[in-house]
């Protein structure tokens, strides 16, 4: 598997260096194309699975975690303007899996795919040479340790790109932020540049891929332009992020006192109306008695600040 993987590194990308093992140095063009012991890149467990398998049924799910080998193909390029080479590195790692019964592990993401569903993620759903970025990226939503909420997308690296931080997200905001975030990624990796300043232009009509143009508008809520302006400035780095430039998604351009009031002025001017739904969880659910409990556990001082008088 290795050996073939190897030459058909070579024949696919004359002029590209193929190495069989780590080299010191990475100089682009470059390619890895080597087989290490599973434990330097052991499985997700099923539980892992449950959140980062995509396209994986029960049975492929348990075959995933039991894996007994891995093949490893790393790629750094750094002229790639079509993304040609992208576009053939990930059909050979398709074939490859195909052929040999495997699941393809997309290290930026931190996704495994079944071969169907990589298929159908990655290799399908190109406009020419556009890619929809809503197919090769992540966004990861979490909260942070002062109990508000962190966007920040994966992937962004394949295409040369900083990967983009929202850094204080509401929840009740979820689908405007991955709305604006996915609308800015589609944009940067068409071309779009920011100013000198770092405003970007936000505006979805001017988004070549027809079916992203397309989805965009449709999910847009009431009362939304669709375009707007945004600011890209560097972002701090935290724990788990990507191994990739950062940069945050500002809106000084819009009215408010604070950041958080500019950014909703934003949203609700670019996105529109939310459109967000409740949806109830079952009697003991043990995510929602946690949070139930950390809410508590904060009552006794917000007791005691509210005792002491507010300003």
């Amino acid at each position: 598997v290795v050996t073939r993987a190897q030459d058909l590194a070579r024949q696919r990308f004359p002029g590209v260096d193929i190495h069989t093992e780590p080299p010191p140095g990475k100089t682009p063009p470059t390619a890895i194309v080597f087989a290490p012991p599973i434990a330097s890149f052991a499985p997700p467990t099923e539980h892992d699975l449950q959140f980062f398998g995509r396209g994986l049924g029960a049975v492929q799910v348990r075959a995933a975690a039991a894996s007994k080998g891995v093949l490893v193909m790393s790629w750094f390029f750094d002229d790639d303007a079509t993304h040609a080479r992208l576009r053939e590195a990930q059909k050979l790692a398709t074939e490859l899996a195909t052929k040999d019964g495997g699941f393809l592990w997309d290290e930026n993401t931190r996704e495994l795919y079944s071969g169907e569903r990589w298929k159908t993620q990655r290799i399908d759903g190109w406009d020419g040479d556009l890619p929809d970025m809503r197919r090769h990226i992540t966004i990861h939503y979490y909260e942070t340790d002062h109990g508000r909420h962190r966007a920040i997308t994966l992937g962004m690296v394949k295409f040369g790109l900083p990967d983009l931080v929202f850094e204080d997200a509401p929840l009740s905001q979820s689908s405007a932020v991955s709305w604006i975030i996915n609308t800015a990624a589609q944009l940067l990796v068409e071309g779009a540049s920011p100013t000198a300043g770092g405003e970007l232009a936000l505006d979805v009509a001017t988004i070549r891929h027809a079916r992203v143009r397309e989805g965009l508008l449709a999910t847009a809520g009431p009362g939304g332009e669709g375009k707007g302006r945004l600011t890209l400035a560097p972002a701090r780095g935290e724990e788990g992020d990507p191994d990739n430039r950062l940069v945050a998604l500002r809106f000084p351009a819009y009215a408010g006192g604070t950041d958080a009031e500019r950014q909703g002025t934003a949203l609700g001017a670019i996105v529109g109306t939310s459109q967000e739904q409740m949806a109830g969880a079952k009697e003991g659910d043990p995510e929602l008695l946690a949070v139930a409990a950390r809410a508590q556990a904060r009552l006794p001082t917000i007791a005691a600040a509210f005792r002491k008088g507010l300003p």
